[in-house]
């Protein structure tokens, strides 16, 4: 199981499930609710989509989504994160780790690599409170591991790094 320091369990009132068709407005609620970090309007449209199209699951307290991860699998022995989030209102309770151990339990034992991709460290973010350090502190929590950063992967002004996480021998 991932975990970072302090983070608190989630309430037993948190259920995983399939992401499904009925969940998409849910899930463009919690971009919504999180402007710095989907602050990309080409970016929210692109995760828009991924909760329409990908495999996923989601996390719901009281019936209603508070989270959702989305992936897709890259070759035959790799699946990435293409999207995940956490409602405003529920971060740091231990949903984004439930959703992301539900994500690697799902994969079969032929994935031996899972990827996913955030803002790198290379980008400045002055005076940001919750902004992506504590992302990448979140997934290093869930094993994973920066690989690259890749120049001009997303834009002049956000560089991106991939994090990987061996699963398998």
């Amino acid at each position: 199981m991932c975990g970072v320091d302090g983070a608190a369990p989630a309430p037993g009132d948190v259920a995983i499930r399939a992401l499904g068709p009925g969940d998409a407005a849910g899930c463009d609620a919690i971009v919504a609710s999180l402007p710095y970090h989907f602050g990309d309007g080409h970016g929210r449209e692109l995760c828009a989509a991924a909760v329409r199209e990908q495999d996923g699951f989601v996390a719901t307290a009281a019936g209603m989504p508070v989270g959702f991860v989305t992936w897709r699998p890259w070759y035959r022995a790799a699946a990435e994160i293409t999207w995940m989030a956490v409602h405003a209102a529920e971060r740091r309770r231990g949903i984004g780790r439930m959703l992301v151990d539900a994500f690697l339990a799902e994969l079969g034992p032929e994935i031996r690599i899972a990827v996913v991709t955030t803002l790198s460290e290379a980008t400045p973010e002055p005076g940001v409170d919750d902004g992506y350090a504590g992302t990448r502190a979140f997934w290093r929590g869930c094993g994973f591991e920066p690989a690259l950063d890749p120049a001009g992967w997303w834009n002049a002004e956000n560089q991106a790094v991939v994090m990987v996480q061996a699963l398998g021998p």
